[in-house]
């Protein structure tokens, strides 16, 4: 009997891709709508769930208008959230159109690697594109009708402000996070490296505006010794997809490499 060749698998290699892009994509989406409340999360969505219809017939059809009526929405965004617009924009997500280049930003390839592949490889095909954008549909359909059971806040028309929900949303464990890397990221400096945390504990003080009566009963000294982990699994997880697009907006990509490593370490332990 004749010995049976090895035959590449290219479906599995397209789902491979098509899935990899999708758990990344929603990662990102999760991490943006953070920042918005309920009407605007409702917004965001339909006009994702729009692009991705468009993503999928650009790649049927190459049509450069599926482009154009992209960037249209885009820019009636901008117009109309301001500087609220920052944490969507940072996101790039019009960089999916670029189906020759995709899968190298978003790290499916790693750059040396991607150099040496044939063109082809390289390149998202129709298939790919057209499973990612219906996985993405379906996802999305899904978080649009969940925004819509959420509690409303107050004020909820207002966009350029955010004032209420910023606030709440930004914790002292997630400020304290962004304190973390940005002396880690800026300064190369780490609590860890020093016998004396307090140093750093007495910084966020002065930081976050709180006075410093003893140190050992600060809330901010406790959770600072504890850090990038005070807080552990979907909670940790949350709190840096928060704090992500900030220093995405600064282009402190060195910051922003420690997140993402800490996000993908602090996801493997909750799916081993």
């Amino acid at each position: 009997m004749a010995k049976q060749k090895n035959i590449p698998d290219t479906s599995k290699e397209k789902y491979l891709k098509s899935a990899f892009l999708s758990k990344v994509v929603i990662n990102e989406i999760e991490g943006v709508l953070l920042h918005y409340n309920r009407d605007q999360k409702v917004e965001l969505t339909e006009h994702l769930i729009k692009f991705f219809e468009e993503l999928m017939e650009y790649a049927k059809t190459n049509d450069v208008l599926l482009l154009q009526q992209f960037t249209n929405r885009e820019v009636e965004l901008l117009k109309k959230y301001r500087s609220a617009y920052k944490p969507y924009e940072a996101r790039k997500f019009f960089s999916l159109f670029d189906f020759k280049n995709v899968l190298l930003d978003k790290n499916y390839f790693t750059e040396e690697k991607f150099n040496a592949l044939p063109g082809v490889e390289k390149t998202l095909s129709e298939q790919d594109v057209t499973t990612f954008c219906n996985h993405m549909d379906n996802v999305l359909h899904e978080k649009l009708y969940s925004i819509y059971l959420e509690e409303d806040v107050p004020d909820a028309t207002s966009v350029a402000p955010l004032k209420e929900e910023n606030d709440k949303d930004m914790t002292e464990a997630r400020r304290l996070l962004a304190i973390h890397y940005l002396f880690k990221a800026t300064l190369g400096t780490d609590y860890r490296s020093r016998t004396d945390t307090s140093v750093y504990a007495r910084f966020a003080h002065l930081l976050l505006g709180k006075k410093i009566t003893k140190l050992q009963d600060s809330s901010i000294y406790k959770k600072y010794k504890k850090l990038p982990n005070y807080n552990k699994g979907k909670q940790l997880i949350q709190d840096l997809q928060y704090i992500k697009p900030f220093f995405e907006a600064l282009d402190m990509q060195n910051a922003v490499d420690m997140i993402e490593k800490e996000i993908e370490t602090e996801t493997k332990e909750l799916n081993p």
